[in-house]
Formats: C-alpha cells, sequence, structure tokens
C-alpha cells in the first residue's frame, strides 16, 4: 500500500446542497493518491478463505493475524525426515543397582537377572516401550552367570552366589515363568554362553572365587532343558567372549589370573567343535557382537607392563567364511566392556580404560556396521564397567555395571534409530511438531528446531505453540 502524499494537508472543499447539508471533498493536492482503503485492499474473500474463514464470519485483518500463529501451518510433516541415526534414549532404571548382570531376549523382552550390590536378586524385563515388568528371581541370586537361549526359553547359567561357584541353571520362558533346568556339570562363574540353532551352549569359566582354577567344561541344552556335556574348550579360561552367528556358537579369548588366551573355539548345530584362526591379541575381558554376516571381538585386558597396554583397542572379525581380520580399532582402549547387536550394527560399550596404571570408568559407545565401518553414539548417561546387554526387536539395551567412582549402577541405556529433523526457522517464532510420544528429545535455539524421535514424524508444525517432551 501507498500512503498519501497531499501539498495541503488536511485542507478540503465545503459544497452547499441546501439548508445547513454541504458535501465535502479533499482538496490537498496530493502529489501521490495513495492507495484506497477498501475491503479490497485490506482483505479480500479469498485471502481469508486461505485462513480457514468464510464470507459470513466476516474476518478483519487482527483475526488473520492470529490464524497465522494460531491455526495455520507453516510446515507439514507426513513421512519426511532431514536425517536418521542410531541414537541413545533413556529407559527406566533397574529395581536395584546392580553389576556383573546377564541379559538376553525372551519372547517380547528383553530381560536382566543377577543380583544387586546390596544383595537383592534382580529379574526385570523390559519391552519395546522400554517399559519395566518385575520377573520371577533367580532360584539363587548370583553374578558373574551367563545366558544364551535354548528353544523358547532363555537360559542363565552358573555364576558366583557370593562365597562359592554356583552350577545353577534358571530357565524363562516368554511370559516370563521360571523353571530349573538341571545343574551344570561343573559349578563355575565368568563363564560365556551363545546360541546355536536351538541350543545354548555354556563354555568355561572360574571354579574358585579367585580364579586361581579354570574349567574348560562345555555344556548345551536343548529346547527341553535337557543337558548335555560336549567336547571342552581346548584350553581352560574364565571371562572369555561368546558370540553366535546362528549356525555357530563362537567362544574367543580369556584367561586367568597370570596369562590370556588367543583361542578361538566354535560349536555347530551337531555340537561339533571346530577351531578357528587365533585371536590377533591374546586377551580377556573382551566383548563379542555380530553386525551382518559379521562377528567382532573388541576391546580387553593383556595384562602388560605399563598403563598403556594393559588394555587394547583391538577389533578382530569372523567374516561368513570364518576368515579373520582387523579392522578400525575401539576409540578407546578398554576391557570389562559391554556388547550388543541390532542386526545391522554391533554395539561396544562402556568398559574400563587404563589411565595412569590403573583403571577408570568409560562411557563411550561406539558401533559398527556391515560394512565394518565405525561410528561414534551418544555416551552412556554415566560412566560404568561391566555392564549387561539384551536386544528387544532393534533396540539394544545396556542394563546395571558398576563406576569406579559411584559404585554399582541402576541405569539402563537404551540404543535404536531415531529419525532426525533440522529445520530453519524466524528466530521470534515458536513451534510444536504434533503426535509426539514421551521418548522424543528437543533441543532449540533461536534459528534451529532439532528433533530426535523413535517413529517418523507426522503432523504440523504450528506457530504459537510449545515444543512437546525434553527441551
Amino acid at each position: 500500500m501507498k500512503d498519501r502524499v497531499p501539498t495541503h494537508p488536511g485542507r478540503v472543499r465545503l459544497t452547499h446542497v441546501s439548508d445547513d447539508l454541504y458535501d465535502m471533498r479533499m482538496a490537498d493536492d496530493p502529489t501521490e493518491s495513495g492507495t484506497p482503503l477498501s475491503k479490497a485492499t485490506l482483505l479480500k474473500d479469498s485471502t481469508a478463505a486461505k485462513y480457514g474463514f468464510s464470507v459470513s464470519n466476516n474476518p478483519t485483518p487482527d483475526d488473520i493475524f492470529n490464524a497465522a500463529f494460531d491455526f495455520v501451518p507453516t510446515i507439514q510433516l507426513k513421512n519426511v525426515w532431514t536425517s536418521y541415526r542410531t541414537e541413545r534414549f533413556p529407559a527406566q532404571s533397574l529395581s536395584n543397582a546392580g553389576t556383573d548382570l546377564a541379559g538376553g531376549t525372551i519372547g517380547t523382552y528383553a530381560l536382566f537377572a543377577g543380583v544387586s550390590s546390596a544383595s537383592i536378586g534382580i529379574a526385570d524385563a523390559y519391552n519395546d516401550s522400554l517399559t519395566r515388568t518385575a520377573a520371577t528371581k533367580l532360584s539363587e541370586s548370583r553374578s558373574m552367570l551367563a545366558c544364551a537361549n535354548a528353544g523358547s526359553y532363555l537360559i542363565f547359567a552358573g555364576g558366583y552366589s557370593g562365597s562359592s561357584p554356583s552350577a545353577v541353571v534358571d530357565a524363562y520362558d516368554s511370559t516370563l515363568t521360571r523353571r530349573i533346568a538341571p545343574q551344570l556339570s561343573v559349578a563355575r562363574h565368568s563363564l560365556a554362553g551363545a546360541t546355536v540353532a536351538n541350543m545354548a551352549v555354556f563354555a568355561g569359566g572360574a571354579t574358585t572365587g579367585d580364579r586361581s582354577s579354570l574349567d574348560a567344561t562345555v555344556d548345551a541344552y536343548d529346547g527341553t532343558l535337557t543337558r548335555y556335556t560336549i567336547a571342552p574348550l581346548n584350553q581352560a579360561r574364565c571371562d572369555l567372549a561368546a558370540a553366535s552367528t546362528g549356525s555357530l556358537a563362537i567362544f574367543a579369548g580369556g584367561g586367568s589370573n597370570s596369562s590370556n588366551s588367543n583361542m578361538v573355539e566354535s560349536y555347530d548345530h551337531n555340537m561339533t567343535q571346530h577351531v578357528l584362526t587365533q585371536l590377533s591379541v591374546a586377551r580377556q575381558r573382551l566383548a563379542g557382537a555380530k553386525s551382518g554376516y559379521n562377528i567382532l571381538f573388541g576391546g580387553g585386558y593383556v595384562e602388560a607392563g605399563s598403563s598403556a597396554s594393559m588394555a587394547t583397542p583391538v577389533v578382530d572379525v569372523y567374516d561368513d567364511s570364518l576368515t579373520r581380520t582387523t579392522t578400525t580399532p575401539l576409540i578407546e582402549a578398554r576391557c570389562d566392556l559391554a556388547a550388543a547387536s541390532t542386526g545391522s550394527l554391533a554395539i561396544f560399550a562402556g568398559g574400563y580404560k587404563p589411565v595412569d596404571m590403573s583403571f577408570v570408568s568409560s562411557a563411550v559407545v561406539e558401533a559398527y556396521d556391515v560394512l565394518l565401518t565405525r561410528s561414534i553414539l551418544t555416551e552412556f548417561n554415566t560412566p560404568r564397567r561391566d555392564a549387561a546387554s539384551a536386544k528387544i526387536g532393534s533396540i539394544a539395551l545396556f542394563a546395571g555395571g558398576y563406576d569406579s567412582d559411584t559404585g554399582s549402577s541402576s541405569d539402563v541405556d537404551a540404543y535404536m534409530m531415531a529419525y532426525g529433523l533440522d529445520i530453519t526457522i524466524p528466530p521470534w517464532s515458536k513451534y510444536f511438531i504434533g503426535d509426539l510420544t514421551a521418548q522424543e528429545r528437543f533441543t532449540r535455539d533461536s534459528t534451529h528446531i532439532n528433533a530426535l524421535s523413535t517413529i517418523p514424524f507426522n503432523g504440523y508444525i504450528k506457530r504459537s505453540f510449545s515444543l512437546s517432551g525434553e527441551i
């Protein structure tokens, strides 16, 4: 619109009509006549309709300004996002703080079991909404146990009861009902468990609390919870790592108080033992996980003479032909780390890292994809080592553990695919994203809105609304 620019501001001409009636017209001799004031120039019906008003509403320009902030979508999101990545989301804490727990998947649950730092049994199950459910506790509270699937059961075997190694075996079905299975042939702790076909295989372990006596026994359980004792490991050892390809249960590394092992052995569906190419570095307290067709074994304790070499960042990879290679090392050398598989990612989390001839807990989390490309994920909420891991759907969960500064932890961190959004907005605007869940997280500055969600974004972004979720 243009202003009227008069030569004689305010001048009018009066023309007598009759009695005291006069006509008046402008006589200001404008150099610019300006835009006339009318409905056509202030608010057309067609413009009002775009904001949801009909002619019968008789909207004013002020109504339109309010509608622009309160009702009109500026951006509609429907199955369109700018980025996605694996991101950390907090889950409900464990019922009690605990370390050296074991975890696995049964039915629609990820189940963590063991004993708390206060000698209280833990059996906490999580669904894919990260909601915690209490399960029947283990028949004997114990730590440093192992876990694997056998048919329709998730089996927790062995461990340390607080005074001696245990041979107890507990099995849970998909309803979280617990059964007592036949005991291990040898009581032991710090053993490893893996699944092949429908068999749970438990290997190695220590038969004394101080790890001065080790065992090479391998026990297997089928879907009926029948126990078989099969060919032992070629080298007795504890604190070994286990992973499964589906057709093989693989056990790698391990050691004793005085030596480390580079042995790698596997068992197929017939429980036939195979010796694989040795690890590139002998070590114990390492972790194993699967990414695509690759099995990765990362980190570990090498027990060398200087702080710089007490732990290793080495990651050994066994492909589908069981050929061993090494890939990009962990960003931080550490032992007592946890590992979990989401199908496309092998995630290594937490652990103990050497600092000045001692160890401190780590919060570092990193992942390897099917091409063995390493990425750094959001760190744990708190640093800790000896966390337990489990998978539910495509979610990897890490529960409990021990922090060298604060002690046993009840934290549960979940890693899953997050849909990302990054939109530039006017600095004076406030926005709302529709259809949000409690697991969505937001950060905002004056010109951008950044959001992460576990589900695709749908709905509208509108002005004059507050952001939902954690800001």
